[in-house]
């Protein structure tokens, strides 16, 4: 049950974020300035962040990705570079979906520490 249920999330986040990519890389077309900015957000129990397009909000994310679980970045600086990666893949147009290789990468998390989701 909880295996489907984070299966239906990540499917559903991949089908928003793409609408919104969608929508966002169309408006660059017609002329208008695109702008991307990131915010780094404290949670109870850790941080998150989220990119922003003109102000729109493109990726909202309060857990760290491909993981198993709801766990948060551990601290803000774990969010922030995150946040970097993904915004480097949105302005080059590619899938800002992340994997386990590229948190390691980071430093985010070790293979060991965590069950990865399936998708």
């Amino acid at each position: 049950m909880i295996k489907d249920r984070t299966t239906l999330l990540m499917v559903m986040f991949a089908i928003g974020l793409t609408f919104f990519l969608a929508n966002s890389l169309s408006e660059e077309g017609t002329g208008q300035e695109s702008s991307l900015r990131k915010e780094v957000f404290e949670l109870s129990d850790g941080f998150g962040y989220q990119i922003l397009n003109n102000g729109k909000v493109l990726v909202r994310q309060e857990y760290i990705p491909v993981i198993s679980g709801n766990m948060p970045f551990k601290s803000q600086e774990d969010a922030d570079r995150m946040a970097d990666l993904v915004m480097e893949k949105i302005e080059k147009g590619k899938s800002p979906r992340v994997n386990l290789e590229e948190l390691e990468s980071l430093e985010i998390v070790r293979s060991n520490e965590y069950i990865l989701a399936v998708p």
